[in-house]
């Protein structure tokens, strides 16, 4: 069994970018309109999305432990144990994510075939999210290459993200039947997301392998999992951070509502592309001075302060925009970090338990994802209704106020709560370095 070392090719780390970028095209669309997409073209009520968000996300993200351990005994084919799956995954996905926008407007129970749809969409994305994200840590050994490859990942989630807020409205917008323009840029985004991730098997390669290639069993998952402290504190701050993402995702009503311009929700968009893309730039170079526990916690923070102020001064739309250009630089350091950790976990559990388990601890990100997508988008809906909030319609003062907490404060807060508790994470820079030394050792010693 060979071990490959060494760097990434140019080649490995563009696919790696565009695979990040064709898998947002979906994910992202699905994140960031969803909730406005049902309550105002279909035509379900706030509090019907809401609770379809939470209990879908919730459903979906409790299988998530049992879908890595399925990506992980998945049979070894040619090219390694993760890329051979990936364009048949994202092929299914595809057929999902139309489902989506295009069955609860075909039959006369929108409802429940939201239901049904968005529950399928869940379970089938993660037969590419996770064996994308599981490759970070085959790719390469090394903690600084990994983490470029997070945030080359990031740049190109990023950029599927700013695609998606840039064109989504306008497009829709140009047909004189929003619900036309819905369904005409969905098959579009399908068609750009298979073109992409019909490369991405073929160019990127899996280095490192297992020093027991034995798979672990079930009963071992849960010891991998619920014994692991470091585990438990990396998804609980996840979690916090992508049920704020999820939360900032009301800055749609915002500009819709609040400020009166939903041409404005483009201008954002790409007013806080740069602030993002400079995020992830900096936390490898971070990294590399104070270490991934540190990064990460400093990218928390930096997310949550600029919030509390969007509260205080959202009349000023101007000043608004600097600020979430702000929180962006924090997302995007954050969403770097917490790839680039996810790596450096599998490591840490090999180091400790012995068995090396990608899909497990890839599906425990996935579960924080999605838990949080449907925490976050929840409490967006659960207060928008509680504050009387109509679709389509003029809003009152006190939904107009509830608007903008569900933007600025709801996600401050649960991003402090996610710092606070990942103060607690075990993996220190010196234990990392520790780990990736020994771990090397042993693989030389299975090799000869």
């Amino acid at each position: 069994m060979a071990v490959l070392t060494g760097q990434t090719t140019r080649g490995e780390r563009l696919a790696y970018f565009g695979g990040g970028f064709g898998i947002n095209l979906l994910s992202g669309t699905i994140g960031s309109y969803i909730l406005i997409y049902l309550t105002d073209v279909v035509g379900l009520a706030a509090a019907a999305v809401g609770t379809l968000l939470l209990v879908a996300r919730l459903l979906d993200a409790v299988g998530d432990p049992f879908m890595g351990y399925v990506i992980d005994h998945l049979p070894e084919r040619r090219g390694g144990r993760y890329r051979p799956y990936l364009f048949t995954g994202a092929l299914l996905a595809s057929v999902s994510f139309l489902s989506v926008f295009f069955v609860p407007l075909w039959t006369p129970w929108p409802l429940l075939a939201a239901w049904v749809t968005y529950l399928v969409w869940g379970f089938v994305a993660d037969l590419v999210d996770l064996p994308f994200i599981s490759l970070l840590p085959t790719m390469a050994a090394d903690t600084a290459e990994r983490s470029r490859l997070a945030g080359l990942s990031t740049f190109g989630r990023i950029l599927g993200v700013l695609v998606i807020n840039v064109a989504t409205i306008p497009v829709v917008s140009s047909f004189a039947d929003e619900r036309t323009g819905w369904q005409v840029w969905a098959l579009c985004l399908v068609l750009a997301s298979l073109a992409i991730m019909a490369i991405v098997p073929g160019r990127v390669r899996e280095r490192v392998r297992p020093v027991n290639p034995q798979r672990y069993g079930l009963r071992r998952l849960v010891t991998l999992i619920l014994t692991n402290r470091a585990a438990m504190v990396l998804v609980t701050a996840k979690l916090s951070a992508s049920t704020a993402i999820a939360a900032g995702g009301a800055s749609v009503y915002y500009f819709t509502y609040n400020v009166g311009d939903r041409s404005l929700i483009s201008i954002a968009a790409l007013a806080m592309v740069p602030p993002t893309m400079l995020g992830a730039l900096l936390v490898p170079a971070l990294i590399r001075r104070i270490g991934l526990k540190a990064a990460l916690l400093g990218a928390l923070l930096l997310s949550a302060a600029p919030s509390v102020v969007i509260w205080l001064v959202h009349s000023n739309v101007t000043l608004v925009l600097v600020l979430m250009g702000l929180t962006a630089v924090g997302g995007g350091a954050t969403l770097t970090a917490a790839n680039a950790t996810i790596a450096e976990l599998v490591d840490y559990a090999e180091w400790r338990f012995g068995d090396r388990a990608e899909g497990a601890f890839t599906s425990l990100a996935a579960f924080a994802a999605k838990a949080g997508a449907g925490l976050g988008g929840a409490m967006v809906a659960y207060t928008l209704a509680f504050t009387g909030y109509v679709g389509g319609a003029r809003q009152s003062e006190q939904a107009l106020d509830g608007i903008v907490f569900a933007m600025t404060l709801l996600p401050a807060a649960v991003l402090l709560a996610g710092a606070a508790i990942f103060l607690a994470y075990p993996v220190t820079r010196e234990l990392s370095e520790r780990v990736a030394a020994e771990l090397a050792e042993r693989r030389q010693e299975a090799l000869s």
